[in-house]
């Protein structure tokens, strides 16, 4: 039980896990960028494990070297050789075919996701939470 999800860092090799936040991974991703010095793996790293973590806390999250196998939300994944923010395959029928977990299905520049207005609006419509077909950068 809960909302587990994932942040893959790629370049580090890094997850940041939730517990009970993966609905909210692809907001957290775009409250980092804000913070600035996205392009500096080490410092956006930090803010991406801030962001998911929230206050002083003993459970919910955490930061590990591996894919979760029961992961209620799909990976986020942050490329930094790339410059893009990528959304991969909903874990469900993927097994145990962690590769396919972390291959995005949808992805953004670094610029254009920082620029998305309404991240709640496009992480719904790219997850397929509602039935809009208009939603930013889709």
């Amino acid at each position: 039980m809960g909302e587990r999800g994932q942040i893959f860092v790629k370049s580090t090799k890094v997850y940041i896990y939730t517990h009970w936040g993966g609905p909210e991974l692809l907001q957290n991703v775009h409250a980092a960028m804000q913070w600035g010095r996205m392009h500096d793996e080490e410092y956006f790293t930090r803010a991406l494990i801030q962001e998911v973590a929230g206050p002083k806390s003993e459970t919910g999250s955490g930061v590990g070297t591996e894919i979760h196998g029961d992961l209620d939300w799909p990976v986020v994944i942050v490329d930094h050789a790339a410059g893009t923010i990528g959304l991969g395959p909903s874990s469900y029928g993927c097994g145990e075919d962690y590769e396919k977990m972390i291959t995005p299905v949808k992805t953004w520049t670094f610029e254009e996701f920082k620029k998305i207005s309404d991240i709640e609006m496009v992480a719904a419509h790219v997850l397929g939470l509602d039935d809009s077909n208009n939603a930013e950068n889709s």
